[in-house]
């Protein structure tokens, strides 16, 4: 399963649009076996959106998406 996790500093990110970058993390068995941080600082929301779908994604941990 892969998460993403936008983060603002070393918290969640309170809101998805906001956050700077994104945490992905994939866990298989429990554990972390592959993680990576993504910029977004410049993207739209879509682009976000699209982002971490290309990326396979399948949760998103956040404060909210607008």
């Amino acid at each position: 399963m892969k998460i993403a996790i936008p983060t603002f500093g070393k918290r969640i990110s309170p809101r998805f649009d906001f956050s700077p970058e994104v945490w992905i993390i994939d866990v298989e068995g429990g554990e972390v076996v592959k993680q990576e941080k993504l910029p977004t600082a410049h993207l739209n929301i879509p682009q976000r959106l699209e982002q971490i779908t290309s990326s396979g994604v399948d949760k998103v941990i956040c404060g909210g998406i607008d």
